[in-house]
């Protein structure tokens, strides 16, 4: 149900969610009428000076409030709104640290009454060196997350012991896709000379002669088979399906930087999905998607998408971009069997970095850093289209995020889309909302000042179950800081709903003025062929209402002074 209040003679539009199409118009008469690692498993002892996976817990009001689970710094927030109204939100915890490797493990907490309170756990941890920067540790960074609304998958870089593209020993190299040919794993055995923590420079030249075989018998102990060139199983070694490895005096995890066989020196995209609204995670998945010519292959931060229409309804859509001695193209990951398999799509053709991927009518629409375009593929993120103008300005120097409003706006899809808007520094966020015209571009009708003029950085989006919208941003270098901001006050008095009124010039009418006596006709928009409906006013001796032929037809009586109606389509 949609109505309009008038105050003073101004109007004024409150909105609730519409279980069926109505459109509601309150009206004012004044001689004028004014029509107004790793889950819950992980207990591998890594290298010498090993963290504790911290106990679940809970926050109040925000999900990573310094302190959480013993991090005083987090970074990268992911958000996503389930069916039942649960909010569910990522971050990387790093602990003392603000760069972007040597330690860094994935904290999730879910909401359950609009982010009043949070639960949070460690979704992907590994803990080796202690819960504290260390530059030859492991690092989980830029998770993101989507849903179907009630799965919650989350994809997110995992670079093995003491390699990252930044704030660790050392930098991961091409030359080498981390897998076989029949996407397994590879292995190196750990020798006197190069082992799991030596130089990324030595561990590349090793050889990569074993692999990881998933274990047919699924009642073994060990989830893994660890198998050498000639397909003979390495006795005496147990691996678990978080690559914990255990067995012959070891016990520590593949990726840290103590275990006897070490992965190659790059980046590995690692996906869980969580049933329970992010109360607990999946055993992981590892996508066999960058090439050999790559540095890294990274996952686009915060949010994904679950295509809802169409050839590709139920993909599973994140993006990713290559990182080879700096950013180069980005890109889209996805899956057509609830993440079973994963395939990669085209690179987008211009310079471009994170991205950001939202879908509407019909289409997908992908958002990238670097550069003020946009991308729009006919296939669900297996090609691209040639780069489209932003239209606006903002600080494209810095990640994005974007959610499509479930319901239409003036009549149109709405793209909420949110971003540092000053142009040379991390600051001044604003929300901007774009409706797609009937040519698939971006009219920019409206924006909104998240902080003001003070630090914005990283942030995610999602539309709340109240119709609110959820924001989760970097409010500075080492924090994150959660906001519900009411719709009304980024889209002021718009019309919002399936169902939306126009006037004889075809503008979207949300208010309107009348004499005494007099009548008015607007279409109605988005009621379908055959439908019944029924139209009512709240007093019939300031204005009566008929619904005919797609048509409302208002009529005001004679009045005098001010008064107020309300008109309801249902």
């Amino acid at each position: 149900m949609y109505k309009w209040k008038s105050y003073a003679g101004i109007m004024k539009k409150r909105r609730k969610k519409m279980k069926n199409k109505k459109r509601v118009l309150a009206l004012m008469l004044a001689g004028v009428l004014t029509l107004g690692c790793f889950p819950t498993t992980v207990g591998a002892v890594n290298n010498a000076y090993d963290g504790t996976k911290p106990a679940d817990g809970t926050t109040k009001k925000q999900p990573f409030l310094a302190g959480t689970g013993g991090s005083t710094n987090f970074r990268i927030p992911g958000l996503v709104t389930l069916n039942d109204g649960t909010l569910v939100a990522s971050s990387d915890a790093r602990w003392n640290g603000g760069g972007d490797g040597g330690g860094l493990d994935t904290i999730v907490s879910r909401s359950t009454d609009n982010g009043k309170t949070w639960s949070y756990t460690f979704a992907n941890y590994l803990g080796d060196n202690g819960n504290v920067h260390n530059n030859g540790s492991t690092a989980f960074i830029d998770p993101a997350l989507t849903t179907d609304g009630g799965t919650v998958y989350m994809a997110a870089d995992l670079y093995p012991a003491g390699t990252a593209l930044n704030s660790a020993s050392y930098a991961p190299k091409t030359g080498h896709t981390g897998y076989d040919s029949q996407h397994r794993l590879v292995l190196a055995k750990a020798t006197d000379s190069v082992t799991a923590a030596s130089d990324t420079a030595q561990r590349m030249n090793a050889a990569f002669t074993y692999y990881l075989e998933k274990n047919p018998d699924e009642n073994a102990t060990s989830y893994y088979l660890l198998k050498d060139a000639s397909g003979n199983t390495v006795s005496g070694y147990t691996v678990d399906a978080y690559f914990n490895i255990t067995g012959n005096g070891v016990n520590t995890n593949l990726f840290c930087g103590d275990s006897p066989y070490f992965p190659y020196p790059t980046d590995f995209i690692y996906v869980t999905k969580s049933t329970d609204g992010g109360e607990t995670w999946s055993e992981p998945t590892l996508l066999d998607v960058k090439k050999a010519s790559e540095q890294s292959l990274l996952v686009g931060p915060g949010r994904g998408i679950v295509i809802s229409t169409g050839e590709h309804k139920g993909r599973i859509v994140f993006t990713c971009y290559e990182f080879t001695n700096g950013d180069k193209n980005s890109a889209a990951i996805y899956s057509d069997d609830n993440g079973v398999t994963w395939h990669r799509g085209a690179s987008a053709k211009n310079f471009s970095s994170e991205a950001v991927v939202t879908e509407a009518d019909g289409k997908l629409y992908m958002f990238v850093r670097r550069e003020n375009v946009y991308y729009v593929p006919n296939d669900g993120g297996e090609t691209w289209s040639d780069p489209q103008a932003m239209g606006i300005s903002y600080n494209a120097t810095c990640q994005l995020t974007a959610t499509t409003y479930s319901e239409k706006i003036n009549g149109k899809t709405a793209i909420f889309f949110a971003c540092p808007s000053n142009t040379s520094s991390r600051a001044a966020g604003k929300i901007y909302v774009g409706l797609v015209q009937d040519d698939g571009s971006i009219d920019w009708a409206y924006n909104y000042s998240i902080n003001g003029s003070a630090y914005y950085a990283y942030s995610c989006i999602s539309e709340m179950a109240n119709g609110n919208i959820g924001l989760l941003y970097e409010s500075n270098g080492t924090a994150i800081t959660f906001k519900e901001i009411a719709l009304k006050d980024i889209v002021g008095s718009a019309s919002v709903g399936s169902v939306w009124l126009t006037d004889e010039d075809g503008n979207v009418i949300s208010s309107d003025s009348m004499k005494s006596s007099q009548t008015k006709t607007y279409a109605v928009n988005g009621v379908a062929e055959g439908t019944s409906v029924e139209v009512t006013s709240s007093d019939e001796s300031a204005v009566t209402a008929v619904y005919e032929n797609g048509k409302l037809k208002v009529t005001s009586g004679q009045v005098e002074g001010l008064k107020q109606a309300t008109v309801t389509v249902h």
